[in-house]
């Protein structure tokens, strides 16, 4: 039972390092020695939207812009 338990929480550990791992890369694409005058919180609204948002394939900014 003990070694089941393990690899459960080992598996579940390494799956969430994927995200952390996802994350670090979208930042160092956003905040870059040529772009590093971006604010905390600008950073912070570019990888939520390059995180979660939609592929840009797939994203019309047609209804956003007038």
């Amino acid at each position: 039972m003990q070694w089941s338990s393990f690899t459960t929480v080992f598996f579940q550990f390494v799956s969430r390092l994927f995200y952390i791992e996802r994350g670090f890369s979208q930042m160092n694409l956003h905040q870059s020695d040529v772009r590093n005058r971006l604010t905390v919180q600008t950073v912070s609204h570019l990888l939520m939207i390059s995180v979660n948002g939609p592929p840009i394939e797939n994203w019309s900014p047609r209804k956003y812009v007038i």
